[in-house]
């Protein structure tokens, strides 16, 4: 059977026709057309169906025995098993390289960071300013020689060092022993170390602490 909205009844090729339309908001509420050729109502009426049974009342009808809530929570059946893990999926294709980014905006010199960071004056200038003080002048000539100290703590060498005049300025430092040398430095305790220059020779003396005896290794240079 068809239903049609009220305001919306066809012509009918039969000569009368009948057509039930649902009542909006009662579901069970149905109004009757009769209807001519032409599609004007000819009577109405109403028609009201009964009150169905709910899927409760329907299962104690059938023999469930039990509460609306038990009947409910039987519906509900045992956990199902675990699925098994699928199949992992195949890697998908590489995508294409991504077009080059542009190119950044050009970066401060670092004359103009030192400017923006409150330096005042020329570039010619801040690259002097970046050239420091003269150094100290390296050592123009450097060598080795051994001390040989008597008992009581005193040491002295006469070395002969080409190119050293009475005016030259010498330093002189304790040179590396070995580790089982009975005269290294932390046993020796030094005390004085000292240096002469003379023309072509260098006199070393020292004296130490414990009054150890035989041969302690020095370095010189002269500047």
């Amino acid at each position: 059977m068809r239903v049609f909205r009220v305001n919306a009844l066809p012509a009918v090729r039969e000569p009368i026709a009948m057509y039930l339309v649902r009542v909006p908001g009662s579901p069970e509420t149905f109004q009757i057309f009769v209807t001519g050729r032409d599609g004007v109502a000819r009577g109405q009426g109403v028609a009201q169906g009964a009150q169905g049974l709910s899927a409760y009342q329907a299962a104690v009808a059938a023999g469930f025995v039990g509460t609306e809530d038990a009947w409910l929570a039987s519906l509900r059946g045992p956990a199902g098993q675990n699925g098994t893990n699928g199949t992992d999926g195949v890697d998908g294709v590489d995508g294409i390289d991504g077009a080059d980014g542009l190119d950044g905006a050009p970066g401060q010199s670092a004359y103009q960071i030192a400017v923006a960071a409150g330096f005042q004056g020329s570039e010619a200038a801040w690259i002097a300013s970046l050239q420091g003080p003269q150094g100290p002048p390296g050592l123009v000539l450097s060598g080795t020689a051994t001390l040989n100290v008597q008992n009581g703590g005193f040491g002295a060498s006469v070395t002969v060092a080409a190119g050293v005049t009475a005016a030259s300025r010498i330093v002189v430092s304790l040179g590396s022993m070995g580790a089982s040398d009975e005269n290294e430095a932390d046993m020796l305790g030094p005390v004085t170390l000292g240096a002469i220059p003379g023309d072509g020779q260098i006199e070393i003396t020292a004296t130490f602490l414990y009054p150890q005896s035989g041969p302690v290794p020095v370095t010189w240079g002269v500047f």
